[in-house]
């Protein structure tokens, strides 16, 4: 290969990776906002959706304190994989066993 030819694949693969090594932007949501406002300036910003959210959890958080505790069932389905043992002996565990586990 020819030292001209040399230089120019040299030149190619230096432009090639300080082409590829400028950090592109990870997260179009800045931009996008910024569009939205544009398109639409009485559209709500972030910061007063995050106010808007923040008295809703904390209106949430004291309707929450003043109610009173539920018991609530939940369906629980356990499969027991063993060798073929007697139920309660090696990796065949009992009923019992099973339900102390849960509680």
């Amino acid at each position: 290969m020819h030292a001209k030819g040399l230089t120019t694949i040299i030149f190619l693969l230096v432009l090639t990776v300080c082409g590829f090594s400028q950090a592109p932007e990870r997260c179009g949501t800045t931009r996008y906002e910024t569009l939205q406002q544009q398109l639409n300036p009485n559209r709500e910003r972030s910061q007063q959706f995050e106010n808007w959210m923040l008295q809703k959890l904390i209106t949430r958080r004291f309707q929450n304190q003043r109610t009173t505790s539920a018991t609530y069932t939940i369906p629980v389905v356990v499969h027991i994989i063993h060798n073929g043992e007697p139920i309660g002996t090696g990796t065949n565990i009992s009923d019992n066993q099973v339900l102390s586990q849960i509680s």
